[in-house]
This record gives structure tokens, sequence and C-alpha cells, in this order.
């Protein structure tokens, strides 16, 4: 059902929430007693505060923007109201234009704060922008942008926790979003079939939802990728 779909997007953002926050004390303390400089400290504790806030946004006003986005177009449907499918595309657009413009300054900010430099091979780069553009639905193109950051700092990663240390923080971090994105795309699969049995409110009603599930799962990308970043520039500074 709709209301699954969207509870395993909830129940994984809040616990790559719960987990930033465990993140961000453990790393203070290991950073404070390994003496480390000051301005590596804060530039990567600014990262992490970055992904927890991002998250929460996710958690607390996105991901029920989303809700009310599929209830106010279902409203509008049933209806037949213009004016209620309009508020429906205004609350798709707020929320996906405010969450746009907050991961690109994140982005930004792990670029010019220089933490993880880039340095991977262009052609791998280009696939994995290619690969996060098509597999995160909405917001996949601004996260393929930090490619290079992300394949670099998987290197790091992996040589500084070893190859399981890596597979398992592979594993925390995409492991929701490959779960939620199977559901999505039965539910797209299932949609295309009863779309074209259906008539034009059910039709329009189904094409709702399976954009209002797109946005939910584009969420639970950025915030895994965020997660995943995070992790990397924790593991970069304590190296240094």
């Amino acid at each position: 059902s709709m209301g699954s779909l969207l509870e395993a997007c909830r129940k994984a953002i809040e616990g790559l929430s719960l987990f930033t926050k465990a993140l961000i004390p453990a790393f203070a303390a290991a950073t404070a007693a390994a003496g480390k400089p000051v301005s590596a400290v804060s530039s990567s504790a600014a990262a992490m505060l970055f992904c927890g806030v991002l998250i929460e946004l996710a958690l607390r006003v996105f991901l029920p923007g989303v809700y009310l986005y599929i209830g106010v177009t279902a409203a509008g449907i049933i209806a037949r109201q213009d004016v209620l499918t309009r508020i429906a595309e205004l609350i798709k657009w707020v929320c996906v234009t405010f969450y746009k413009g907050f991961l690109m300054v994140f982005m930004g900010y792990i670029t010019l704060s220089g933490v993880v430099s880039g340095g991977a091979d262009a052609a791998a780069v280009r696939t994995a922008r290619v690969a996060i553009t098509g597999a995160v639905p909405v917001l996949g193109s601004v996260v393929a942008d930090a490619s290079d950051a992300i394949l670099t700092g998987a290197g790091v990663l992996r040589g500084a926790i070893g190859i399981y240390g890596f597979l398992g923080a592979c594993a925390l971090c995409l492991t929701p979003f490959v779960s939620a994105l199977t559901r999505y795309l039965v539910f797209k699969a299932l949609s295309v079939v009863s779309a074209s049995m259906a008539q034009g409110g059910t039709s329009k009603m189904i094409d709702g939802i399976s954009e209002g599930y797109g946005i939910a799962l584009g969420l639970l990308g950025t915030c895994c990728a965020v997660q995943f970043i995070s992790m990397i520039v924790s593991t970069v500074v304590m190296q240094t």
C-alpha cells in the first residue's frame, strides 16, 4: 500500500537521523582526545551539522509535505477542483525547491571546504553521475554534482577502516534506499498496468501517488548520500 511505502521512507530517514545524532558527539570526543586541529574539526563538524539539519528537515517538514501533497491531489481529483490541484503542485514545488537549495549549499560547502578533495577517475565520475541522477528521483541531479567527492572519499574510507568496515558503511547508507527503491519500482510497474485500464480520475490519482512517492524516495536517497559524505568527512579529519 502507499502508506507502507511512505512509512518505509520515514523509518529509514528516522534511523539516519538517530545515527547522525550519535555520530556528532562521538566524533567530537574522538577528535578532542586525538588533539586534532581546531580548523579541521570545525569544518568537518559543520558538514555533519548540515547533514543533521537536512535529515531533520526531510523527516519533520518535507516528508509530511509529501503526505499533504498526496491528500490535496486526491481531494482535487475527487472534487474536480483545479484550485486544489494547483495548491498540491505548489506544495510539491515548495518542498522540492527549498530542499534542493539547502542541498546545493551543503554540496557547495563540501567542495569549497576542501575536506574531501576530488581526484577520482573522470570516467568513474561520469558513470556515477549518470547512475545517481537516474536512481534518485527529483533530487538526483543535485546529488550527482558531488560524485567526485563521493568516489574519492569512498577510497579514503576503504583505506581507513578496511573493506569490511567500508561495506558496513555502504550497507548502512544504501540498504534503506535500495529497499524503498524496490518498492517504488514495483509500484510503478503496477501503476502502469492499472492506469491503462483506469478512467481519467483514477489514472490521475495513480499518477499523483506515484509522483508523491518519487519525492519521498528522492528525499531518502539524498539523506543516504549526505550521511555517507558525513562519514567520509569524519574519517578524513581523523586521519589528518
